[in-house]
């Protein structure tokens, strides 16, 4: 025991990934206990348990059981677990630590620099209090207004509850709701969708953007050029692609699914299910009808996510917009490529190919896994999607908790299989991120370059 927790406390990547799974045995165990179950509902059985566990400490929003069927205890425990798994857990850990010692070791450093993105030259303990102060005031915002919204047709205690449940499962990027259709009673709700989509979105942009949007000034309005390079590259990409998402989900479902909506209904519902699909999870519509091609557009966004150092998962924005501009410098035959009078180093464009390799190993390696289990010896025409199970392993990957509602019908196998899925979509990055910081070694020994064929 002792050498495993030294080597926990020498390898930051092996430290969170530990912690997770505390939290996780600890959630399964807690939702486990009788006081957990709403009354008049089934048993828990132990992948009830485990599963909403982990798809709750690891922000993802699939469930198995609604959350409906858990006692306001057990709804409290869900509602814990998002909150620690999406701050991060070695976040609070590494706070209190802080606090409590009034000292910061270059471990301490370095586990804060893997979860919010941080530079290691930045106090530590500044740092967190801001990130905490930042979330914290965002989820009560986000639960004033939704909980004032309810109050018209629920006591004020469940109106608050409500709203506190859906605003920090927002922010953090759960998808975890309280009503078995999730958002689908309030599709016509503007406000209720403006606000849980402005939650989702600034909790996906990761704390280090929020930190440096809302910490850093006082009393003069914000300039875009005082931005650091990264949240000016997290910001813009992140407003293309929900742009781009919001246009290809309404022009192919503004006919079929969103028919009888109205353009702004439409609108506002393509809105919210291209900034959903970017790791939140929450639907408005029955996602099972959609469009075939709606539903790769969702494939795809799920697996681009957030931005780094948040809630969100997927290969994160940078790493598509470093190899994008990477992409259109080469072929404009420019050697260096950058943006917003910035240079974006070779280093950034073989770090990004890498998490993109990792990313699309790790996904195929789970979906051949699931086919084999779910699909095994069932014929292509036997009634079995491919795509069903397809979007519940990107979705499980990228953290995401949309699901075509296949969730509830998986296996025992199949369940195993997607809570390693989550489990592991949620610490990936910054196991690959710990793997590409080490120090290079070897001799320093330059082989012949040689020239070879790509494409």
């Amino acid at each position: 025991m002792k050498r495993f927790m030294g080597a926990l406390a020498t390898y930051p990547a092996r430290a969170l990934a530990g912690w997770y799974g505390i939290l996780v045995v600890s959630g399964t165990l807690l939702l486990l206990l009788p006081a957990c179950r709403a009354a008049d509902t089934s048993p828990m059985s132990f992948s009830d348990a485990l599963f909403t566990a982990t798809s709750a400490a690891c922000v993802t929003g699939l469930v198995v059981r609604d959350v409906a069927e858990f006692s306001a205890l057990g709804q409290g425990v869900i509602l814990a677990l998002i909150q620690l798994g999406g701050i991060g857990i070695m976040t609070v850990a590494t706070l209190v630590v802080v606090q409590l010692t009034g000292r910061q070791t270059l471990r301490q450093l370095v586990l804060a620099r893997e979860s919010l993105g941080v530079g290691l030259h930045e106090d530590l303990g500044r740092v967190l209090v801001r990130v905490i102060s930042v979330t914290v005031v965002f989820e009560l915002i986000g639960a004033v207004v939704l909980a004032a919204y309810r109050v018209s047709d629920l006591s004020l205690p469940q109106a608050a509850w409500w709203g506190l449940f859906h605003s920090v499962s927002a922010f953090c990027n759960a998808g975890f709701a309280l009503s078995p259709d999730n958002l689908a009673p309030w599709v016509d709700s503007a406000l209720v969708n403006l606000t849980v989509i402005g939650l989702v979105v600034l909790g996906g942009l990761g704390f280090p953007v929020l930190v440096d949007l809302f910490s850093r000034r006082r009393s003069r309005p914000l300039r875009w050029r005082e931005l650091h390079f990264h949240s000016q590259l997290v910001i813009t990409a992140s407003a293309a692609l929900l742009l781009i998402g919001t246009l290809a989900i309404l022009a192919l479902e503004y006919s079929n699914a969103f028919a009888g909506q109205g353009l702004a209904q439409s609108t506002m519902t393509a809105f919210f299910h291209s900034a959903s699909a970017r790791t939140a999870g929450f639907s408005t519509l029955d996602i099972a009808g959609f469009s075939n091609a709606t539903l790769f557009v969702l494939i795809l966004l799920m697996w681009v996510g957030g931005g780094p150092g948040s809630a969100a998962g997927g290969i994160k924005v940078t790493t598509i917009a470093v190899l994008v501009l990477y992409g259109y410098g080469r072929m404009r035959g420019r050697q260096e490529i950058g943006l917003f009078h910035h240079r974006i180093s070779t280093h950034s464009v073989a770090t990004a190919a890498v998490v993109v390799i990792a990313g699309i190993t790790l996904i195929v390696t789970s979906l051949v896994f699931m086919l084999m289990a779910e699909q095994s010896g069932i014929p292509h025409n036997g009634g079995a999607d491919f795509l069903d199970i397809t979007f519940e392993t990107f979705s499980a990957f990228s953290t995401v908790g949309l699901s075509m509602g296949i969730t509830p019908e998986l296996g025992e196998l199949g369940r195993f299989i997607t809570v390693l899925t989550m489990y592991v979509g949620r610490i990936g990055p910054l196991i690959v991120f710990t793997l590409l910081s080490r120090r290079p070694h070897g001799p320093a020994i330059r082989h012949p370059e040689a020239e070879i064929q790509i494409g």
